[in-house]
């Protein structure tokens, strides 16, 4: 058998970035696939106005779950979904994240945005610390990342954590203190928190996500 013709080899792969849907069609003499999904990363958590000798802070976004399958029949004309980017919010909770797919047969969950608090002293995890996994993997499947908290203590400094990561990359990073977040570059990650710190001006807004994508190796 020539090398050209052998069973198992690599013909193509087909990377899906546009957030929406689409129909996967196989490259001819495809047999099976190797599936790579990631949701959309959520947004950070903006915030709020501060006073004088006040601090606040907004939790970094999660990023989107990731899940990897192979599969030898039922993929010709699966719908793939690509999950859209959590968006920040001045002063408020960041935006949660769309879920992407491989048709009916690998879901991830979108990530979950990161939350606000004006507590004199409070940690906030990721997404306040909720987590989403995927559903479907057969090969591996990865919940999201939190990042890093963001930490505000007695009103005396306030810090707003990394956003969450994804198996290609890290979240956005940690943004300055009384600024708007980092938006996530990897796709699938989290944007950053904030923090506001004895400033008195207008609320800041958590740094957006990244959206997610769909990856499918066709082999022979």
């Amino acid at each position: 058998m020539a090398l050209g013709q052998a069973t198992g080899r690599l013909l193509n792969v087909q990377t899906f970035t546009t957030v929406g849907t689409a129909t996967y069609t196989p490259t001819a003499g495809t047999n099976s696939v190797i599936v790579e999904v990631q949701g959309g990363g959520a947004a950070g958590g903006g915030s709020v106005l501060t006073a004088a000798n006040g601090s606040s802070i907004g939790s970094p976004g999660t990023s989107g779950a990731y899940g990897r399958s192979r599969y030898t029949s039922g993929f010709s004309g699966a719908t793939v979904t690509v999950g859209f980017e959590g968006a920040g919010v001045a002063g408020a909770g960041g935006g949660t994240a769309g879920a992407s797919s491989f048709g009916a047969l690998l879901s991830c969950p979108g990530g979950v945005g990161g939350g606000s608090s004006s507590a004199a002293t409070i940690p906030l995890s990721g997404g306040n610390g909720s987590q989403v996994v995927p559903t479907g993997a057969n090969l591996i499947s990865g919940p999201s990342d939190g990042g890093a908290e963001s930490l505000s203590v007695n009103g005396s400094c306030a810090y707003g954590g990394r956003g969450g990561g994804t198996p290609y990359g890290g979240g956005a990073v940690a943004a300055n203190v009384n600024s708007n977040g980092s938006a996530a570059v990897t796709l699938g990650a989290g944007g950053s928190g904030t923090a506001n710190y004895n400033n008195g001006s207008a609320a800041t807004t958590g740094g957006n996500g990244a959206s997610g994508y769909v990856r499918v190796w066709e082999y022979a």
